[in-house]
């Protein structure tokens, strides 16, 4: 009876020992699955980032280079046109005090020529409207 005993002892030793390294295995190779599934979504991210570079390289990047190159040529342009825009504004500046000059010898020669400056109409109606002791306007109904 005692060799049954521990070949009992023998054989749950056996059975013990198979399910402890069974346990250990699966411990393992779940961490190896693990390991490698991480590595297959680092490979399948990278080839999913390395997509969009390539789509960006060509379909955005031609598009981005043209709207650089317009913007570049558009604000020359406008450099030009501030430029003559400032050769203009002097001009004219130019003509005005040439012109207020050529009125006054001409109303010393021939005043009859040159029609009388006309004061603002705004000016005359404002000295007969009546206004309140700030110098604001009254309204009709205040009157």
């Amino acid at each position: 009876m005692e060799t049954f005993f521990r070949i009992a002892e023998l054989l749950a030793t056996a059975f013990a020992a198979s399910w402890i390294t069974r346990l250990l295995t699966i411990k393992a190779r779940v961490r190896q699955e693990n390991a490698e599934a991480s590595k297959t979504e680092a490979g399948v991210k990278a080839d999913q980032i390395q997509n969009i570079q390539d789509i960006v390289e060509k379909v955005y990047k031609p598009t981005i280079d043209t709207l650089e190159k317009q913007v570049k040529e558009l604000r020359w342009e406008i450099g030009e046109l501030r430029k003559e825009n400032a050769k203009i504004l002097a001009e004219n500046e130019e003509l005005k005090s040439e012109n207020v000059q050529y009125r006054r010898v001409i109303r010393e020669l021939r005043p009859e020529l040159v029609p009388p400056e006309k004061p603002s109409r705004r000016g005359e109606n404002g000295k007969k409207q009546p206004r309140r002791g700030n110098g604001q306007f009254k309204r009709k109904e205040e009157e």
